[in-house]
């Protein structure tokens, strides 16, 4: 028994020094996957929706005539009464490219971006002359028929979101319409149009920009922005074919020849929605 007990004592005694001999092992931490950060860095193209306020100023409107059969008198420039202050509004709709580069959360980047738009805006009034007796109805008009920009733009990124400013170059081509007609009113007569003149022409218009704006990313590849800008497009001569319709003095006499003209300048206010495809 003794010789057993004995026995018993050694092996535990043995496999108690093993035990103590074994390494301990720390266990190893659970690995938890960190989200990878948004980079905004990358070439990029899309399009985009919006809609437009514009106020449209015409100034120094007047008329030329030329080839006058007066002793070669060059010709004459008359003003008319046709001095503007009016609004327009309007859709519009583009395309943009671009690129951008990210450092830290700081975003730097260029883009231009072309919108074909159907701003328009017109003004019409009438005026009395001595007692009423003569009436004139005037009316001006003007249609931004595109717009477009070449920009810088700096932005801070929130991961998936960025909020931006940017500036640069805005042009756009205005088409500009007037006429004035002058009727002769008499107590025993209907009114009788003594003549109808109407010109139009349309110029490209060059300026700057400013705006801000937000964008965020959807996929991997695709984001979408929401914008607003501000655009001076200057001021611009314009000029073009005027004609003379007059059922009293008839044709103008060979030779002759009309052409109206004034200066234009146009603001802009514009809120886009885009979607862009990045690379």
């Amino acid at each position: 028994m003794k010789q057993i007990l004995l026995a018993s004592t050694v092996i535990l005694f043995a496999a108690s020094a093993n035990a103590a001999d074994i390494p301990y092992v720390e266990p190893v931490p659970e690995v938890v996957p960190v989200e990878a950060v948004n980079d905004w860095s990358g070439f990029y193209i899309g399009g985009h929706v919006g809609y437009g306020w514009a106020d449209f100023e015409f100034e120094d409107p007047a008329v030329s005539i030329t080839g006058l059969p007066l002793g070669g008198l060059p010709g004459l420039t008359i003003g008319v009464p046709l001095e503007r202050d009016f609004d327009g509004d309007g859709f519009l709709g583009g395309a943009t490219v671009g690129a951008d580069a990210q450092f830290g959360s700081f975003v730097v980047g260029v883009l231009g971006d072309f919108s074909w738009t159907d701003i328009s805006g017109d003004f019409r009034s009438t005026s009395s002359l001595l007692g009423g007796l003569i009436t004139t109805s005037e009316g001006v008009s003007a249609d931004l028929n595109w717009f477009g920009t070449g920009r810088g733009r700096l932005g801070w990124a929130f991961d998936r979101f960025l909020v931006y400013g940017t500036g640069g170059v805005a042009f756009g081509e205005v088409e500009t319409a007037g006429d004035i007609t002058v009727t002769l009113n008499t107590p025993v007569a209907a009114p009788v149009a003594l003549a109808t003149l109407t010109a139009s022409g349309e110029e490209t218009h060059v300026g700057w920009t400013a705006g801000a704006g937000v964008e965020g990313m959807l996929t991997e590849h695709f984001s979408a922005k929401l914008e607003y800008l501000y655009a001076d497009l200057g001021e611009a001569h314009h000029e073009g074919p005027a004609t003379l319709t007059s059922p009293l003095l008839g044709p103008l006499p060979p030779g002759v020849a009309l052409e109206g003209q004034g200066e234009f300048a146009v603001d802009l206010h514009s809120v886009k929605l885009g979607l862009n495809y990045r690379f």
